[in-house]
């Protein structure tokens, strides 16, 4: 029986996007910048099998997950999608720390090997940014550019001694998904256009501070990137609002931290769960700190080198 395995990294948005849906395919509205995380992963089995079942951390999927990883499959095969997809995630699912977008980069680095698609590159990239469109940043390790033309650029900088530590707050499902959300506010947010003006511009300054390795300038771009989107969505008609009073309170620890001397800046995606930028010298001090103020689930990651890759691919 043939079975592979792939493994993709979660990624960190340092510059956030705004993205739309064309049919079937997710559209960057202005480019964005990430971070492959190397101890954060999702990985991804598939075994041949007599019909299509898919299951996410032991927890068979409904009928609409199915026809999702379904259509999202046969841009692999011709032939009929029979396997039994069994992925497991680091983080909750749909709680805002990004796991789609690592389960469709696993999902398809999977799918392209035990259907022998053999695409590579642009054209591997173009059929998992279906599924997710920031999938395409988890195909990469390190730091990686997705432009607004959908095209995606690895950087060449040295993020070695930063760390990212995820303080998982909520790990429910949203209320609601970030695909819904960012549609609602576009059409009626005022801070909308004003956001995707100021993403682009914070992605030149957050390139050059990386190579010019200015990371107190990175930190700072970072949050006032992420402050700008939930303001954004805080802003549309009813409000989108994913921040809740203790994503507030670990935002708060982390400026407080800072003023201390050490390497702490905050981020968050669509979701009240925090995610914070530090530094191999001081990793252990942010940690303590979260720990102490009993600030939830904590996961720390160094940043990885390597993107979305089989893991074991065997035939009995």
């Amino acid at each position: 029986m043939r079975r592979v395995t792939a493994k993709a990294p979660i990624n960190v948005a340092l510059c956030k996007y705004w993205g739309k849906r064309d049919e079937d395919l997710v559209l960057p509205m202005n480019d964005s910048l990430s971070v492959s995380m190397q101890d954060i992963t999702t990985t991804t089995t598939l075994t041949a099998s007599e019909d299509l079942t898919f299951f996410i951390d032991g927890v068979r999927q409904n009928d609409e997950e199915h026809a999702k990883v379904r259509a999202f499959l046969t841009h692999f095969t011709t032939g009929e999608v029979k396997v039994e997809i069994r992925s497991h995630g680091a983080v909750p699912k749909g709680a805002g720390l990004a796991s789609s977008a690592a389960g469709f980069a696993a999902l398809g680095v999977a799918a392209n090997a035990i259907f022998d698609a053999k695409l590579s590159g642009d054209a591997l990239a173009a059929v998992v940014r279906r599924g997710s469109g920031s999938a395409v940043r988890s195909l990469h390790g390190g730091v990686v550019v997705w432009r607004d033309k959908g095209t995606v650029e690895r950087v060449g900088v040295d993020v070695s001694k930063l760390r990212m530590v995820f303080v998982v707050l909520d790990a429910r499902l949203k209320a609601m998904p970030s695909r819904e959300a960012m549609r609602h506010t576009m059409k009626t947010s005022p801070m909308y256009q004003p956001f995707v003006e100021r993403a682009n511009e914070d992605v030149h300054a957050m390139l050059d501070a990386l190579k010019r390795n200015e990371f107190t300038r990175v930190g700072a771009i970072m949050e006032a990137n992420y402050e700008a989107m939930h303001r954004a969505m805080e802003n549309a008609v009813p409000p989108v609002v994913y921040r809740t009073q203790t994503s507030h309170d670990v935002v708060g620890l982390v400026r407080t931290l800072r003023s201390q001397g050490l390497y702490a800046y905050a981020t968050m995606d669509a979701g009240p769960n925090v995610k914070v930028l530090t530094n191999a010298d001081d990793v252990k001090a942010v940690k303590h700190a979260l720990e102490k103020a009993g600030h939830g689930r904590l996961l720390v990651s160094r940043m990885a080198t390597e993107g979305a890759v089989i893991v074991d691919e065997t035939a009995d």
